[in-house]
């Protein structure tokens, strides 16, 4: 099932899709790119013929988002095929427990009913079920299940979230990771108000954070599937526009995700909301200027180490088959001929990497494969990683920026 199914999609424009703003610059172009990167592909040869788009991101003059012109909803199937879980790294999982710990008392989320729009397998809404007691509904169209699925007190509906659901009750919303996925994120927002007429309800969204990827910390977090990157002050604006009240919004993660706390309906917008959605557009400017060049010189530097490195008879592995992952693998020229790809997602184990081809093997494969070097992307996961690696007896060196 794609988004276009369900939710009407623009003709893609030069107008923003954000605000409808006609100023929009152009700033930034991929050609030729796996449209799903997460994808769990049978062999190598499905997974070199994946299907493919072309990225060519603008920036919108007036609320600062930034967006892909080229995006086509019909390369995209959200169905079991789509994996991307980041639950099996501790780092992660501590991260979602104190979140769910936070909401929970943040909003007295004790008995109440629950629903996550992009729920996935149902991970983090366990969480609010079991830490409140809490019956929790989650809405994703990759769940696969006959009819709808009970999973430890967690029910879980293959489809998206809409009008159609409007009697069932809910106190609380949260939509974490599925905005940024739409090219009419205003008609997403504006489906969940219609749903819920009459009621007062709040609710919590997270994104990635564009300023962490534009500014060169986040490089490889640019992917098809994401139609938007969205600034605070985009984000701000976005859910002002559409009639949300906004009570909180923020970074998380390290200032990897941007986070949004919301209220239906709308009294009036803060003032703080006002303020941000004035400087919208300067806050990404300059970034999105530079970018561009940064890509090019990392991507570069990256392509030297690699070349050096296995010339000098060293063996590399990475870790990690997620988005940034498969992004970095399919742009960076000469990494596709690295042997040995590891993730610690058992979904993945035994599939292949979108593009690129290259199996995806357990943790445990690199006791035996004993690299040199490994390879990763997000500071974030080094210290379980060398954590794991002596673990294993694997003495390699673990790299993050090319030396």
């Amino acid at each position: 099932m794609n988004a276009s199914e369900t939710f009407p999609l623009p003709q893609l424009d030069s107008r923003c899709l954000g605000c409808s703003c006609p100023e929009v610059s152009p700033f930034f172009d991929l050609k030729d790119i796996p449209a799903n990167c997460v994808e769990l592909c049978p062999d190598e040869k499905a997974a070199r013929r994946c299907w493919r788009g072309n990225m060519s991101l603008s920036r919108c003059a007036s609320c600062g988002l930034i967006f892909n012109r080229e995006f086509d909803p019909q390369l995209l199937e959200y169905d079991a095929s789509f994996e991307n879980s980041q639950e099996f790294s501790p780092s992660f999982r501590a991260y979602a427990d104190e979140l769910a710990e936070r909401l929970i008392g943040d909003y007295q989320l004790h008995g109440k009913n629950i629903v996550e729009i992009g729920s996935g397998k149902g991970e983090f809404l366990k969480r609010l079920s079991v830490g409140g007691q809490n019956r929790c509904t989650g809405y994703d169209p990759s769940f696969q299940d006959s009819g709808e699925g009970e999973r430890a007190g967690v029910r879980l509906v293959e489809d998206y979230y809409s009008e159609r659901y409007a009697s069932r009750p809910v106190d609380f919303f949260c939509c974490r990771h599925v905005l940024e996925h739409f090219s009419a994120p205003a008609t997403l927002l504006s489906r969940l108000k219609k749903a819920n007429v009459g009621r007062e309800v709040a609710a919590y969204f997270e994104v990635p954070n564009a300023e962490f990827i534009f500014e060169g910390l986040g490089l490889w977090d640019l992917i098809y599937q994401h139609v938007c990157y969205f600034t605070l002050d985009s984000l701000v604006a976005l859910f002002d526009r559409t009639g949300f009240e906004v009570l909180r919004a923020g970074t998380a993660f390290s200032d990897q995700f941007l986070y949004i706390e919301t209220r239906l309906p709308a009294r009036q917008p803060s003032e703080p909301a006002k303020k941000r959605r004035s400087n919208g557009a300067r806050d990404t400017a300059a970034s999105a200027e530079a970018f561009a060049r940064r890509h090019k010189e990392t991507t570069s530097r990256w392509s030297a180490f690699l070349k050096d490195r296995s010339d000098a008879g060293q063996r590399l592995a990475f870790w990690g088959a997620g988005s940034k992952g498969a992004s970095f693998l399919n742009v960076v020229p000469g990494a596709r001929e690295i042997a040995c790809v590891v993730d610690s997602n058992t979904r993945k184990h035994g599939k292949f990497l979108p593009g690129t081809g290259q199996m995806i093997r357990p943790v445990d494969y690199l006791k035996q494969y004993q690299p040199d070097i490994v390879i990763t992307l997000n500071p974030l996961y080094v210290t379980e990683i060398m954590s794991t690696l002596s673990s294993l007896g694997v003495a390699a060196r673990v790299v993050i920026e090319p030396a």
